[in-house]
């Protein structure tokens, strides 16, 4: 088999494959920028290529590239809240958190650095996209993650996410649990309040799972 078709063995179904990954395949520079020029490869970040005939929707493809590109990352906040359907905000950075102190130079990509272990584990899922191994905290855990940072970002956006969340059948008392794990609580007792109150009005009763 040529290098040729090993990248395209290699890119087949959509995956993601990263630039390390072809060099560990024997694969040569020159073969990838002709396969660019001629419309066969395309390259979706730096480091990072998939088939141009890629298809899936614009939140899960972005995670996944960002995830390719930094392994172990963990795609939080307003990042998570896209792929869970919990905002329509499509203009902030995408953001992400990493532990580590290394640099990082990402256009486009805002990074938290979270010192303590739980965050990372707390609340945490991984789910498979276009090959890609995405690491990201589950609906309970970005809304909490919103409401603590809301000072950072749009209120609107946090209060906005913690709302569908609720009409999707969430329950406040997830929220508040993976906060108190991450020791932040007390930031987010007000809206749990809050949220149970609303619900035990019969607020979102028949709403439709989005």
């Amino acid at each position: 088999m040529g290098h040729r078709e090993t990248v395209l063995a290699m890119i087949e179904g959509g995956r993601l494959v990263r630039s390390r990954d072809l060099r560990a395949a024997g694969i040569p520079t020159v073969t990838l920028t002709r396969m660019v020029d001629a419309g066969e490869l395309e390259q979706a970040e730096r480091g990072v290529y998939r088939s141009p005939l890629s298809q899936g929707d614009e939140t899960s493809m972005r995670i996944a590239e960002i995830s390719a590109r930094h392994p172990g990352c963990l795609v939080c906040l307003v990042s998570a809240a896209r792929y869970h359907r919990l905002t329509d905000d499509m203009h902030s950075d995408w953001t992400i958190a990493l532990p580590s102190k290394s640099a990082f130079n990402h256009v486009g990509v805002r990074l938290h650095r979270w010192t303590i272990p739980a965050a990372y584990e707390t609340g945490v899922t991984t789910v498979r996209v276009d090959g890609v191994d995405v690491r990201i905290t589950d609906p309970a855990r970005t809304v909490a993650d919103m409401i603590r940072s809301r000072n950072e970002q749009s209120k609107e956006h946090a209060l906005g996410a913690y709302v569908a969340f609720l009409a999707s059948g969430g329950e406040p008392e997830q929220v508040a649990g993976h906060a108190r794990k991450l020791g932040y609580g007390k930031e987010v007792r007000d809206f749990t309040q809050l949220a149970r109150r609303i619900l035990d009005a019969g607020a979102f009763q028949g709403s439709p799972t989005p």
